[in-house]
């Protein structure tokens, strides 16, 4: 569960791989935590599609793009 803020949202798909709130609203916070806390169902999904993000944004192709980015503006 996080904001839906710019970095955040370019990662994080609600109800893929993750749950999106709007910023500086604790109400939905707690419905969204509450939300995953009680629906296996979404708690698998959210693993699964968790696990998926990981493995993309760990893989080598993604970080020689990291590299490519970083040299630059070096």
């Amino acid at each position: 569960v996080a904001s839906d803020v710019i970095a955040i949202n370019e990662h994080v798909t609600s109800g893929v791989n993750g749950i999106l709130v709007p910023p500086k609203d604790p109400q939905a916070l707690a419905r969204a935590i509450t939300q995953v806390l009680q629906d296996r169902k979404l708690q698998t999904t959210l693993i699964q599609g968790g696990s998926a993000t990981l493995q993309q944004l760990s893989s080598s192709e993604t970080q020689q793009q990291w590299l490519n980015l970083y040299s630059q503006y070096s």
